[in-house]
């Protein structure tokens, strides 16, 4: 009967000791309403988010809830900026449409991309800058809609946004995107625009279907349905010198030394 006290004894403290030792790396449980109440402290200029109390957090500006559950954020256009607490979103399981369209974020993008559940994220006319990670949404594969238009993004277009089967609309207009476009051969793509950044290079013949519009505004790109791609011009190659075996082996031609006209002396006069 001791044996068993001491067994039970040892366990408690040893389950005590784990829990304060490793607590720190141990991410709790939030409900949606302390979730979202997390995720308001990392932004400024909240008023348009002062309804956000009380226990029913469907009915708060810009919580759309399915069946009770959250199941997006439409937080555009209320002046929101500051940070965006991508832990406190993680909490929302629910969570499948993330906007925050026409509001003053600035910095490199968060990372929305340990948010694999999403369906749409819509970050228009923002002001965050910087290259996109090329593996950024290859863990997104829920992805329908992307919408980065309107902000100053720079370096190449991500590749990992091809990997995205589900992907029907896609907006990069009026950033800073350069080099050349990678292959989208999704199929179900409906919306596309690359306009007004500083993209170059021949567009890839699986995109020639879409509207010049598209990608109007990139001075360096080329090919359908733009104007053509320029070959550039191959300069003519010069004529092989003969090798020295070959000058070698060719017998000289003789010349024959012109002939002499000679002269009359002249007869002494007498």
């Amino acid at each position: 009967m001791v044996a068993v006290r001491c067994c039970r004894g040892f366990r408690f403290r040893f389950l005590l000791f784990f829990f304060f030792s490793f607590s720190p790396y141990l991410s709790l449980s939030l409900s949606e309403e302390e979730a979202l109440l997390k995720l308001k402290k990392s932004f400024t200029n909240t008023n348009a988010l002062s309804n956000w109390v009380g226990s029913s957090p469907c009915k708060w500006a810009g919580v759309v809830c399915t069946d009770g559950i959250v199941s997006g954020l439409h937080l555009g256009k209320m002046g929101l900026s500051g940070t965006i607490d991508i832990d406190a979103l993680k909490q929302l399981k629910g969570l499948r449409t993330l906007s925050f369209v026409d509001d003053n974020f600035s910095g490199k993008i968060p990372d929305f991309q340990l948010l694999g559940a999403l369906k749409s994220l819509l970050l228009t006319n923002n002001d965050f800058s910087g290259e996109i990670p090329k593996d950024y949404f290859s863990k997104m594969s829920s992805l329908k809609k992307v919408y980065l238009a309107g902000n100053k993004f720079t370096g190449k277009i991500p590749e990992s946004l091809t990997q995205l089967k589900n992907l029907m609309e896609l907006h990069l207009e009026n950033n800073q995107f350069s080099g050349a476009i990678p292959d989208f051969k999704q199929k179900g793509i409906t919306q596309l625009d690359m306009s007004n950044n500083k993209l170059e290079g021949a567009i890839p013949d699986d995109m020639s279907k879409y509207n010049a519009k598209s990608f109007a505004g990139n001075g360096q790109l080329c090919g359908a349905p733009l104007q053509p791609c320029k070959d550039k011009a191959t300069p003519p190659s010069p004529s092989p010198s003969p090798s020295p075996s070959q000058e070698s082996s060719t017998p000289e031609t003789p010349t024959t030394p012109p002939p002499v006209t000679r002269k009359r002396s002249r007869t002494p006069s007498r």
